[in-house]
């Protein structure tokens, strides 16, 4: 058919998580058929301007995410996604301070206010006509921090439940547009962290990709997306009656 030729414009939006699979999925597009846009900010979650509380410690979020608008914005004008690859997860099952505002994780506040992020996120990379692809969080765990001796609170399991419940709802929000990508899923098929995919470990830190990872999950992605993309129509003479 026509379509077996068709290598869609995949862009990739998201944290450090994202960053890791697009290391991967990029340098191997032409091998999964698709052509690579690779786009991420590391340590960037949906929000543009916040203090994150990580480990129990309040942090300046890096200045870079200020106009995150503007680069989902610009990458999309420059790659013209036929997909967009979207994953957010650990820097957004935080509580944030927002404009000098509290927004603690799980509240209704804070729900309104991500869910109104993704919005933004799948309007911002859609506007050319392209499809996205929203991934479910993947359960994390981190040994605890040197510096204060604290958990992660993005490996709370209940937590990354919740942010791929908002995920999920923002997907149903947008129906043709926004479609699941269940990583969580692929990485937890029993619903609890496993550190291994077909017995070898798929992250080095409890939650970026690995090498291994990288390419279990860019093979994947690169499956979903080319189930989700239309391509182009060939325009052929009508057939005689």
């Amino acid at each position: 058919s026509a379509a077996d030729g068709f290598e869609p414009k995949t862009l990739v939006v998201g944290d450090s998580v994202a960053f890791t699979i697009s290391r991967i999925l990029f340098p191997e597009a032409a091998s999964l058929k698709l052509q690579g846009g690779d786009w991420t900010l590391n340590g960037c979650g949906l929000t543009p301007v916040a203090t994150a509380v990580l480990e129990g410690v309040p942090r300046p979020l890096d200045v870079l995410c200020r106009n995150i608008d503007q680069q989902w914005t610009d990458a999309t004008a420059r790659i013209k996604p036929d997909v967009t690859v979207a994953l957010f997860s650990i820097w957004d099952e935080i509580d944030q301070q927002i404009n000098g505002h509290w927004y603690r994780f799980g509240t209704a506040k804070d729900d309104a206010y991500l869910s109104g992020r993704l919005d933004r996120m799948i309007a911002i990379v859609s506007a050319r006509g392209g499809k996205v692809l929203l991934l479910t969080a993947p359960y994390t765990k981190r040994t605890e921090s040197a510096d204060t001796g604290r958990k992660w609170e993005s490996d709370d399991p209940k937590r990354v439940d919740h942010m791929n419940q908002l995920i999920r709802a923002a997907v149903a929000r947008h129906p043709g547009v926004a479609q699941i990508g269940d990583l969580n899923k692929l990485l937890a098929p029993k619903g609890v962290y496993q550190e291994t995919v077909n017995g070898k470990a798929w992250n080095y830190d409890g939650v970026h990709f690995n090498d291994y990872g990288g390419q279990v999950v860019s093979k994947w992605v690169a499956q979903q997306v080319h189930k989700i993309v239309v391509p182009p129509v060939t325009t052929t003479a009508p057939p005689k009656n």
